[in-house]
């Protein structure tokens, strides 16, 4: 039994389960926050289902601000840090074409 724990996505989680019910050869039960997956013989891993899982995210364009992420047995959903991007410092000033080329500029003009 595999479990995804959807509740930071409480709005697309039947969605979320309807593609699964769609793609994985097994049966898939909503209980609360939390999809259950049943395994059948151990055909299907958690590696399986987790791909499937960021399949649906990159699908639904949710892939910036969430990600799939194995715990134990529990592949959870959760929400992406944002992150603060400093700006370019500037390294200096192009140089002179005299500096780069100095044949083709001479200086003594």
């Amino acid at each position: 039994m595999i479990t995804v724990d959807v509740s930071e996505l409480k709005d697309i989680s039947r969605g979320l389960s309807e593609y699964l019910r769609r793609t994985l050869p097994a049966t898939v039960a909503v209980k609360g926050g939390t999809l259950v997956i049943d395994q059948q013989a151990g055909q299907l891993t958690s590696r399986a289902v987790r791909k499937r899982v960021k399949r649906f995210l990159h699908r639904r364009g949710l892939v910036e601000d969430y990600k799939a992420v194995k715990i134990g047995g529990v592949i959870r959903i959760k929400r992406r840090r944002v992150r603060k991007r400093s700006r370019a410092k500037t390294k200096g000033v192009a140089p002179s074409p005299y500096e780069t080329l100095p044949y083709y500029y001479p200086r003594d003009r």
